[in-house]
């Protein structure tokens, strides 16, 4: 999903929003664009999040192999959504904001010069990563 620039030279994004039902794919890649879950599945292996790109889960359930969350990207998780199967958190000048009770995460990854800092209940490890409420930033 890509949004881009309208003739007036401002910023349009594109937008994706899954109320109910079953969403399957291998990827979602996001530039200046936005993906709300308010209910339903998504199983996916990917999200690709890069300049201004936003994914909001607060319904329903996310099955994601791989999170990047790149460039002025950030993903949004509160307690009336649900995430499983991830393995891989990537941020690259991204963030993470935590919601709802937390979450367990696979493999935290960040880019060469990205810092990180974290919610003072939330903690990680070389391995894994466990994020609490509040926001996780990469920048």
């Amino acid at each position: 999903m890509s949004g881009g620039m309208n003739q007036q030279n401002t910023a349009v994004t594109a937008s994706y929003t899954l109320n109910g039902g079953i969403l399957a794919t291998p990827s979602i890649g996001m530039n200046l664009a936005g993906f709300n879950q308010h209910g339903g599945t998504n199983h996916v292996g990917t999200i690709s999040m890069n300049n201004v790109g936003t994914y909001v889960v607060d319904g329903g359930l996310l099955v994601v192999d791989q999170l990047q969350i790149g460039s002025s990207s950030a993903f949004y998780h509160s307690a009336g959504g649900s995430l499983a199967g991830m393995k891989n958190l990537f941020l690259g000048g991204g963030r993470w904001v935590e919601q709802g009770s937390g979450v367990q995460l696979g493999q935290l990854q960040l880019a060469s010069g990205t810092s990180f800092s974290r919610p003072a209940r939330a903690w990680c490890n070389s391995r894994t990563a466990a994020v609490s409420p509040g926001p996780a930033t990469a920048a």
